[in-house]
């Protein structure tokens, strides 16, 4: 029983995930077959989740610690804008110029950049995490629509781009299980272990739950906002490329797919709070996001919802499930305020009553 009170909002929403993808099996019958169920279904799906995952990892650990990063997707399309202009410079022999290794490298001096760039004003100048990130955040993704004329600039690097098709596991003949997705699912899993093992893992959720407490208990919040900074924008980075391999391209159309948004819905819906702490860590998270994705993708596969009138639909449902997920958040900080407020006065009471009788 203490595992499933400990655990209770992670069961529910693997109950919620298997009722999503066991109605939209069956309204995707056709033929006696299941169209949702076949591995070019499941393969576009699990893509889906590949780039969000990693970019909910970084965008997670932010909020456990109190912060957040609005530009996220803007830093992404800047890095994947970059990248696609120097793997795609010729030398004077007409070959490629850089090696895509080299030119990510490059990239990534970028994202540092701007997270240290996000750190000074957050951390040094005191401003609001989510008014800067806003800021920058128009800044980041002008000069990205400036640099690629608004339009997409196409990836040609056939070792870079291959990754972006590789997959395993075979459902009949056709493989289901990208590549990508399970590179997604292992960085999801070392940042969870990471969160519960390491030292530092728990100072964050110690910088987030009180992060004056965490100053006097002798912790360098600053640093650790910094790093957590620089992870976020390294991870949105390879995100970014994550899908950039599998459109061959750099797009303007990266920040309207919003992967970043759609990941720390999932995080605050898998349980990381968006004032600070992670009940459930990155388990819960990656639970946040299989449900809200499969639940996103399935769309498609409702005859009442087919059809290029109802693209806007996603999009809408998407915010709408954060607002719920930021409702509930805001109860469940409420309701713990008010538990650790009451147990406070028992514990005072307790104390005078104590003192009474000596």
């Amino acid at each position: 029983m203490s595992f499933v009170k400990k655990n209770f909002k992670t069961l529910c929403l693997i109950v919620l995930f298997v009722i999503v993808f066991a109605v939209a099996a069956l309204v995707s019958v056709k033929g006696g077959k299941s169209t949702f169920l076949s591995g070019p279904a499941i393969r576009s799906l699990l893509f889906q989740m590949s780039a969000g995952g990693v970019m909910m990892v970084g965008m997670a650990c932010l909020l456990m610690s109190g912060s957040i990063d609005l530009s996220t997707d803007a830093q992404a399309l800047l890095g994947i804008v970059m990248f696609a202009y120097l793997v795609q410079a010729k030398n004077a022999a007409g070959g490629p110029l850089l090696p895509w290794g080299v030119a990510f490298l490059i990239c990534c001096v970028l994202m540092v950049c701007m997270a240290l760039l996000h750190s000074f004003l957050c951390n040094k100048l005191n401003f609001m995490p989510f008014i800067a990130t806003i800021a920058t955040s128009s800044v980041y993704s002008g000069i990205a629509t400036w640099w690629s004329n608004a339009g997409t600039v196409a990836i040609n690097r056939a070792s870079f781009v291959n990754i972006g098709k590789l997959s395993v596991l075979k459902i009949g003949t056709q493989p289901y299980l990208p590549v990508l997705f399970i590179i997604s699912v292992a960085v999801i899993a070392i940042y969870a272990l990471m969160l519960v093992y390491t030292p530092f893992g728990r100072n964050i959720y110690l910088v987030g739950g009180n992060r004056r407490a965490a100053r006097l208990a002798g912790l360098n919040a600053e640093k650790i906002s910094t790093i957590l900074f620089v992870n976020n924008s390294l991870l949105a980075l390879i995100g970014g490329l994550m899908w950039a391999a599998q459109k061959k391209m750099a797009s303007v159309q990266f920040s309207t797919s919003a992967p970043s948004m759609s990941g720390m819905t999932a995080a605050i819906l898998g349980g990381v709070s968006f004032m600070g702490g992670g009940a459930t860590g990155m388990g819960g998270a990656f639970v946040g996001l299989a449900l809200l994705n499969t639940f996103t993708y399935s769309l498609n596969y409702y005859p009442i919802f087919q059809g290029q009138q109802w693209i806007w639909l996603q999009q809408t449902l998407g915010g709408l499930i954060l607002v719920i997920a930021l409702i509930l958040d805001a109860v469940t900080s409420q309701r713990a305020n008010r538990q650790l407020l009451a147990a406070r006065k028992k514990a005072i009471a307790a104390g005078a009553g104590s003192r009474a009788r000596t």
